[in-house]
């Protein structure tokens, strides 16, 4: 037997894993037996990873997870309020390094829940040599399956939002606002929870909110969205944040902090209760992406065909509006062009000819000037 794989056995034995013990002696016996390729520090260090998590999870079965529980462990582990095998805090400079490192593995352990979970609806108990040889295939289906999901989401109108959103605001004024937000910017659920105090804006001319947004992948430039609606709840919202205070009396620190502080995942299961509650439960699958699908499919209708402000709106490459756009124009009065890669070539064109137009003007306007100036300085001898 190689010297680390018995390490890091020996190191799992010793542990305090009790529901996940064998899960990891079957995984290093599997990951020691099929890949041989690993080197030695490999075993030893996934070792060392799994039972740390177990500890993250408190014991807690993996076969019995959710994605709620990942979703919120990797949160933790973001914000540094995870303790490493050391009993330390990570530093923050290395956070991001560590969320790498465990991401991809807690993925791993939520898609063998998933199967366990599907294969026991089918009277079939799953042990984990099949769990683990079905990953691949497990991971493929789980994406067609969200795939599928964004086909056809849940679709909140404007009525319906407002409705649960007066509702909650009673009780829960932070999840109110949330949606509100959430619903009439239409930005996605990372850029929503990421917002800070200073990027929402009050527009005095227009008497409206607007929220600040960076662009995907392009980190200093941002876009500003108009918040067209609830501007009441905001301001009630805004009027009860300390940090909100603080920033407009001159406190530039405080406008750094996020606009909500309360996690996606919390926001979410928040969320299904009041549905369920106020018996709107459009789906028991509730994501707070429905906000940003509800979004799109609101100012479909608004904006009549504009799809540049569509594009400007949602953070959308012009050549994909078209595209983006299939699902909700089929459940849509509105009908939108068909931009096509020639469409856009035509709008360059036409521009270009508008430029040179203008450039044109310009030297006419500009010769009329000179020769004006001629003429003064003729007059003036």
């Amino acid at each position: 037997m190689n010297f680390s794989y018995a390490q890091a056995i020996n190191s799992v034995k010793k542990s305090n894993l009790k529901a996940n013990k064998q899960i990891v002696l079957d995984f290093l016996k599997w990951k020691y037996e099929t890949q041989q390729k690993a080197n030695d520090k490999t075993l030893i260090k996934l070792a060392m990873h799994y039972i740390t998590i177990d500890k993250w999870f408190k014991g807690k079965s993996w076969l019995e997870i959710d994605e709620a529980d990942v979703t919120e462990l990797l949160f933790k582990l973001r914000k540094g309020k995870l303790k490493q095998p050391n009993n330390k805090y990570y530093a923050t400079p290395s956070i991001e390094t560590y969320v790498k490192d465990h991401r991809q593995i807690l993925r791993w352990i939520y898609n063998v829940a998933c199967i366990n979970k599907q294969q026991k609806k089918n009277g079939v108990v799953l042990n984990f040599d099949q769990a683990f040889h079905n990953y691949k295939f497990s991971r493929n289906e789980l994406l067609e399956h969200e795939n599928e999901a964004d086909k056809e989401p849940s679709i909140y109108t404007k009525t319906e939002m407002t409705k649960l959103i007066d509702k909650i605001s009673k009780s829960r004024l932070d999840v109110a606002v949330i949606l509100a937000i959430g619903f009439d910017s239409g930005i996605r659920p990372k850029e929503l929870f990421n917002a800070r105090i200073k990027d929402l804006v009050w527009n005095d001319e227009k008497k409206r909110y607007y929220i600040y947004v960076q662009y995907p992948k392009v980190s200093s430039e941002r876009r500003n969205i108009d918040l067209y609606n609830f501007t009441n709840i905001i301001k009630e919202y805004l009027s009860k944040n300390m940090d909100y205070k603080d920033f407009k009396n001159g406190n530039n620190d405080a406008g750094e902090k996020q606009l909500f502080n309360i996690q996606n995942v919390q926001f979410t299961r928040l969320v299904k209760k009041y549905l369920k509650e106020f018996d709107m439960n459009k789906t028991k699958q509730f994501k707070t992406y429905d906000l940003r699908h509800s979004s799109i499919q609101h100012y479909v209708d608004v904006y009549r065909g504009d799809f540049n402000a569509m594009a400007l709106r949602y953070g959308w490459s012009f050549s994909k509006v078209g595209e983006r756009l299939k699902g909700y124009l089929a459940r849509s009065q509105c009908v939108l062009p068909d931009v096509t890669e020639q469409a856009h070539y035509d709008k360059i064109a036409d521009l270009q000819n508008k430029s040179v137009d203008l450039e044109n003007k310009y030297g006419d306007l500009f010769k009329k000037y000179e020769e004006t100036i001629r003429l003064f300085k003729h007059l003036k001898r």
